[in-house]
């Protein structure tokens, strides 16, 4: 059985239309200084060794590539979260983007990330859809009542009953 993936109506977050809700993580601009500073560090290390005439071309390739990989991380990591209007709601995890129309958003619960010890390290939304659930890495943090999270999830819902009641 297939995934099945929604498609956007023109213009949507994204697509050059601006979201009327955002939420990201909360480290989101650390990310980016780490990967740019990391990808930098690691590019200037190696260039020196290009001229090496006993393959130093290869430590400068793979300090270039390495670089690059940083690079992409922080860039792509600094971009996760949840971008929405009133159409549905874009889902941007680090490799990957889906969109969520809210006619087959059914609900939104707490995925409790495990740590090490056993415990619960931090918590994130689950859209559960027609379709299978989509998990936001970003934003995070705990559930408290009047938190965060507690907050999105339920901003989230009542944009869908906006739009789901709009649309009928």
């Amino acid at each position: 059985m297939g995934t099945h993936v929604a498609r956007r109506p023109a213009g949507s977050p994204g697509e050059g239309r601006t979201a009327t809700l955002r939420l990201r993580g909360r480290t989101r601009g650390m990310q980016l200084t780490f990967g740019v500073l990391f990808g930098a560090v690691l590019v200037g290390m190696s260039v020196p060794f290009a001229t090496d005439p006993d393959g130093g071309w290869l430590l400068t390739l793979a300090g270039v590539a390495a670089g690059a990989l940083f690079l992409t991380i922080g860039i792509r990591g600094s971009r996760r979260g949840i971008d929405a209007d009133q159409d549905g709601a874009l889902v941007r995890n680090m490799f990957t983007s889906r969109w969520v129309p809210w006619s087959d958003l059914v609900d939104i619960t707490f995925d409790a990330v495990q740590n090490q010890g056993g415990g619960t390290s931090y918590h994130r939304l689950l859209l559960g859809t027609r379709h299978g659930p989509v998990v936001a890495q970003a934003p995070g943090g705990r559930t408290t009542p009047g938190g965060r999270l507690d907050t999105a999830r339920a901003r989230l819902l009542a944009m869908r009953d906006q739009a789901t009641a709009a649309g009928s």
